[in-house]
């Protein structure tokens, strides 16, 4: 077994950069080589890093430079250059949203489990604060069995992630659930489990140059029973990241992420609350720490700790939301 994993970094942009500054951290892992049309900006990622810049991605996959590859392009890109590596026998960290649409994340899983190649997707929100905590909490059973899961996440602006023009296409980013709710959907999905339907009210209030809405409550019943929901919005003039999970025993409710905020938590046979302040849960670097869990699942031959089913079961969740939205139905998910 090889002792590091070479990896190619696949887009220089901001999250490509974040992939390759955390990679290099780590000892199990780092970066060969980089890859962007864009030669100016891979460039620039390549001189800091001290590694080289190889252009398309086909150039990265073609010769022995690399063992694996973490793909940080457009979602609409994912498809075409996670079943290209696959194919070319490198294993595979995908950034979130998966990929656009379901059949497309479906090409991918079938690539990697023909080449035999690990399949990771991004969900960096399992590695950080509080969610860590959160799910720490519901996975040892301190609140007992949940009944309930709610995430909000709410901000505003037409600037940030609105100003690429592919992000303003449903076609091309997933639109709002999976571009930025990707995150969140596949959180409720660690608390609450399966997700057996979906119905959604949402609409477009601020963003006339999206074709998709910009706010969205989108409820989920869970197979196991439970139920949840998502409150999202890119139009609010006050942000807001919070959530709150509820047991047969306690529950869970946190206001904030990062080292801003706080998290408490309280089982119906106690008096107080026990309150956290999240500058006070210590957790390792998000994106170093779950692309160190990528290398090791590539180098071990382990399942990884977000599989493909896992980023395909998000896109599914989304569109299903989406077709609620639009027709005013419950939609019904396939077992997998």
């Amino acid at each position: 077994m090889a002792e590091q994993l070479r990896i190619g970094v696949i887009g220089a942009g901001g999250m490509g950069t974040s992939h390759a500054r955390g990679i290099q951290t780590l000892s199990r892992a780092r970066v060969t080589a980089v890859s962007d049309t864009d030669e100016e900006r891979g460039r620039k990622l390549a001189t800091e890093i001290d590694v080289p810049w190889v252009g398309g991605y086909e150039a990265l996959l073609s010769g022995d430079l690399v063992d694996a590859v973490t793909i940080a392009s457009p979602p609409f890109m994912h498809k075409e250059m996670a079943v290209a590596a696959a194919r070319a026998g490198k294993h595979v960290f995908c950034e979130k949203p998966f990929a656009v649409h379901v059949a497309d994340c479906e090409a991918i899983i079938a690539a990697a489990s023909e080449a035999k190649v690990t399949l990771m997707v991004g969900q960096v929100l399992r590695f950080l604060s509080p969610f860590i905590k959160v799910r720490e909490l519901v996975d040892n059973g301190s609140i007992g069995q949940v009944i309930s899961a709610q995430v909000t996440r709410v901000a505003g602006g037409s600037g940030g992630v609105w100003s690429a023009h592919w992000r303003s296409r449903l076609e091309s980013s997933g639109g709002l659930l999976l571009e930025i709710n990707a995150h969140e959907i596949d959180l409720l999905r660690c608390l609450g489990g399966d997700v057996a339907s979906v119905y959604a009210e949402a609409g477009n209030y601020m963003h006339p140059a999206a074709d998709y809405p910009d706010l969205a409550f989108v409820s989920l019943r869970f197979r196991g029973g439970a139920v949840g929901c998502l409150y999202t919005s890119s139009a609010s003039a006050l942000s807001s990241t919070s959530g709150a999970v509820q047991g047969t025993e306690g529950a869970i409710r946190y206001n904030g992420w990062g080292n801003r905020g706080t998290l408490e938590w309280k089982r119906f046979d106690q008096k107080e609350a026990t309150v956290i302040k999240l500058e006070e849960v210590q957790v390792p670097p998000g994106v170093a720490y779950e692309l160190d869990k990528f290398a090791e699942a590539a180098l071990t031959g382990t399942t990884p700790v977000v599989t493909g089913l896992d980023g395909l079961k998000v896109v599914e969740i989304a569109w299903a939301a989406y077709e609620s939205a639009k027709t005013r139905q419950v939609v019904t998910l396939p077992e997998r």
